[in-house]
């Protein structure tokens, strides 16, 4: 889509434009004149739209001027110095998009004023502009109440506006409803569209069918597919993504939440991905985020590159951890990563093989065994546990196991509380001793399984169910 735009440019150029010189060490782009608001669409063109006068045609001219990659740069008009930058890396689609949604209808722009500097009207009433009430003067009025058969154009609205296709005002305190799309540039209200609503400041609720697109959002976005605002604070919800630079409060969409900088919540249907996250992070797939404070829950996998506080998910990796841990089946933790093999030998499990990985403070424990006081038993298990330093050569290593023993067909749960010694022999060999107290269920009419030397300290029988307490005893020897 990109190149069929410069290649338009080039053509009208041939037309239009004298030949210049090309410095060849200058980035060179193409300045369009065309009309209202600004969008610089990078390693393409550079769109810039002003006020046409009568008689004034669309020209080209080559001018040179320097772009960073992947940037979409927009501004209110020609005549304000400030502009607002809004990176979309690996979505170069959406800048296409964008310049397909300000060129649907060619309309003026209005040099941005106070709302007291219109001249005042009751009501206006356009065909397409400039057909209309006041022609091409609307831009200098300000109305309450503004009806546009297809589109229109004024300077301000106080009170309502409506219109089939496109508004576009400079201002709108009240609300806006169009059938396409609304594009002002200031907005405190409400906006409806069945397309997409574009502001520059906007204070209110935002509801469209497809895209709503602000620099600088203050209360609720609703949109069908998609948010982008530069700076959001409030809520916005998308069936489809929310893509915010930096978003102050909570963010939902159906499949995902792309922002620079987050506070608050952000509730995602299948990832939330950001540069620096704070707060609560909910996603029913992946939380991705180059450094994160708070707390990160994921369905399937988190990733994050400095993480200060909780993520849970099946599966987490952490570049470093500054402070807080990580609580998934897997954790992989690249700077910090804890692991070490132990063979144990208990009452409860006769002879076992167990891997732990995470970090010190937090790890994930996978156990595979063999009990032969009686019957073979396979022996099988997975836990949580941490290692606190209590001297140079002595650990205290609290775990919760649960585990189960096989044949199948006989439902036998353990749950275990170990609080385990560790004596570190060197950095790598390390013996420990593990007291435990554990809580046995089974089913009453089955055949009850003998799984420890031990005999259980207390039985409780509730129909079917068969609970009993007891303690147990393990000695291993750890590498590292």
């Amino acid at each position: 889509m990109k190149y069929f735009f410069l290649g338009l440019v080039l053509f009208s150029m041939a037309f239009t434009s004298t030949a210049q010189e090309i410095p060849r060490d200058t980035v060179y782009v193409y300045e369009t004149v065309i009309v209202y608001d600004t969008i610089r669409i990078s390693d393409t063109l550079r769109i810039k739209k002003a006020h046409l006068n009568q008689g004034d045609s669309i020209f080209f001219t080559p001018t040179t001027a320097t772009i960073s990659e992947n940037d979409i740069i927009t501004h209110e008009s020609i005549n304000k110095k400030n502009r607002s930058v809004m990176r979309l890396k690996e979505m170069k689609w959406l800048t296409s998009m964008v310049l397909l949604l300000n060129n649907s209808v060619i309309l003026p722009a209005q040099e941005t004023k106070s709302k007291e500097s219109y001249k005042t009207f009751p009501a206006q009433l356009s065909f397409v502009y400039p057909i209309g009430t006041h022609g091409n003067e609307s831009g200098n009025y300000r109305y309450n109440l503004s009806m546009n058969v297809l589109t229109g154009s004024v300077g301000w609205v106080s009170g309502v506006e409506f219109g089939s296709l496109l508004n576009t005002a400079d201002g709108v305190t009240g609300l806006q409803v169009a059938g396409i799309g609304n594009k002002t540039d200031y907005v405190r209200g409400g906006q409806f569209s069945g397309i997409y609503n574009i502001n520059g400041t906007g204070y209110g609720t935002q509801i469209s069918g497809i895209i709503n697109i602000n620099r600088g959002f203050q209360g609720a976005q609703f949109s069908g597919i998609a948010n982008l605002s530069e700076n959001s604070r409030g809520l916005q919800v998308s069936g489809i993504v929310n893509l915010n630079q930096i978003s102050d409060g909570a963010q939902i969409s159906g499949i995902a939440n792309i922002s620079e900088e987050s506070e608050g919540a952000r509730i995602a249907g299948i990832v939330n991905l950001t540069e620096k996250g704070k707060g609560v992070q909910i996603s029913g797939i992946t939380n991705i985020n180059q450094e994160f404070t708070g707390t990160g829950i994921a369905g399937v996998y988190n990733h994050t590159g400095i993480l200060r506080g909780t993520q849970i998910g099946l599966v987490n990796v952490i570049d470093s951890v500054e402070s807080g841990v990580a609580i998934g089946l897997i954790n992989i933790v690249r700077k910090g990563f804890y692991d070490e093999w132990e063979l144990s030998l208990s009452d409860y499990a006769n002879v076992a093989l167990s891997y732990k990985m995470g970090m010190k403070k937090f790890y994930t424990i996978f156990t595979v065994g063999g009990n032969f006081i009686e019957d073979a038993l396979l022996y099988y298990a997975i836990g949580v546990g941490s290692r606190i330093s209590i001297s140079k050569k002595i650990d205290f290593q609290p775990e919760l196991i649960g585990s189960n023993y096989n044949p199948w067909d006989v439902y036998t749960f353990v749950s275990r509380i170990k609080a385990g010694f560790v004596y570190n022999i060197n950095h790598r060999v390390a013996i420990s001793i593990a007291p435990s107290f554990y809580v046995l269920n089974r089913d009453a009419d089955k055949k009850e399984l003998k799984i420890s030397s031990i005999p259980s300290v207390a039985t409780y029988t509730h129909k079917n169910d068969v609970t009993e307490l007891g303690f147990g005893i393990s000695l291993s020897c750890i590498l590292r």
